[in-house]
């Protein structure tokens, strides 16, 4: 009961936080745990840095919500992680063209707290 308690507690502020922050997202935020499908990433052809794929402790992480339409909300932009603070505006205006397939749960999209790693290095010829 006590660990159920602390996970609880751990993950309640970020909800909170969510649901009246942002207003594509009036059912609030859900976690991966919370969810039947998760949010994926739609690779586009047009856009030359993605996510990079899970790596474990990775240098830079970021994280934010995708809406139900697949979209970043832009307020949820977050770095977690970075080597290099100068490059955090970089990978903010880089999420902004990212677009995911929506989460789902209970067979309806749903927003997302979504944390990804990010690599500022330029791909390999």
């Amino acid at each position: 009961m006590k660990r159920a308690l602390l996970i609880a507690s751990l993950f309640a502020p970020i909800c909170v936080r969510a649901q009246g922050t942002y207003p594509a997202c009036p059912g609030g935020v859900l976690f991966q745990f919370q969810l039947d499908v998760q949010a994926r990433f739609l690779a586009d052809s047009t856009l030359t840095v993605e996510p990079t794929p899970v790596v474990r402790n990775p240098r830079n992480l970021v994280q934010f919500v995708v809406d139900t339409l697949g979209v970043i909300v832009p307020a949820s932009f977050h770095v977690i992680k970075v080597t290099d603070h100068t490059l955090v505006q970089d990978a903010k205006q880089m999420s902004e063209r990212w677009r995911y397939r929506p989460a789902q749960s209970g067979g309806r999209p749903v927003c997302q707290l979504v944390q990804t790693p990010i690599d500022f290095t330029a791909p390999h010829s």
